[in-house]
């Protein structure tokens, strides 16, 4: 979907591998225009067993915004990535004894009051995954005051090339890159109190 298409077009300038499997083609062809490489069918499947090429890939992310789809992939690829992640739906009004084991579940991402449908909103105001630099000149204090509320961190590019997914809003070092989504519509454009060049 958007959310995952937005992402991976992101992620493809820091040289970071990135497959988006889906079984919708309208998906898929979307991504395929944007440059991102896609398996078009059930990524649990047995043809993906055979076909999917995850050489690589050390991060899954479940962001499809269907709550027990991504728990069964969160726990089939549990042991071939090295980290399995969830972005969680918000609107799951279902009791405890229609959801899954916290403990079957993939770690949440980017901060635990962010949902799949607070992502797809940002994007449908015109929100853009953008990455940023952080150096010693540029630190995320500075960041903070120039974005403020308008961003919401996702990843974290470490100096050595190794992506991390946010897992909190706090832990970001210096000499590394952020990505985030960016609400970049003038309407909300605050500029910060200080030129920072």
């Amino acid at each position: 979907g958007r959310v995952a298409r937005a992402i991976a077009t992101a992620l493809a300038p820091e040289q970071i591998r990135v497959v988006i499997a889906d079984s919708n083609w309208f998906n898929l062809s979307q991504a395929r225009m944007e440059g991102v490489e896609t398996y078009f069918g059930n990524p649990v499947s047995e043809h993906a067993d055979r076909y999917l090429d995850l050489s690589g890939i050390g991060n899954l992310l479940c962001m499809t915004g269907r709550s027990n789809l991504d728990v069964l992939a969160s726990l089939y690829f549990h042991d071939m990535a090295s980290n399995t992640y969830e972005l969680p739906i918000a609107n799951d009004k279902r009791s405890d004894k229609h959801h899954a084991a916290t403990r079957l579940r993939g770690k949440r991402m980017f901060s635990p009051d962010i949902h799949y449908e607070d992502l797809l909103s940002w994007l449908d105001e015109g929100a853009e995954v953008r990455s940023t630099s952080l150096t010693e000149e540029f630190t995320m204090d500075i960041y903070r005051e120039t974005y403020q509320d308008r961003f919401i961190a996702l990843f974290v590019v470490e100096s050595s090339g190794r992506l991390r997914v946010v897992t909190d809003q706090a832990d970001f070092p210096t000499d590394c890159k952020i990505i985030s989504l960016i609400t970049v519509s003038y309407t909300h454009l605050t500029l910060p109190t200080t030129p920072y060049v």
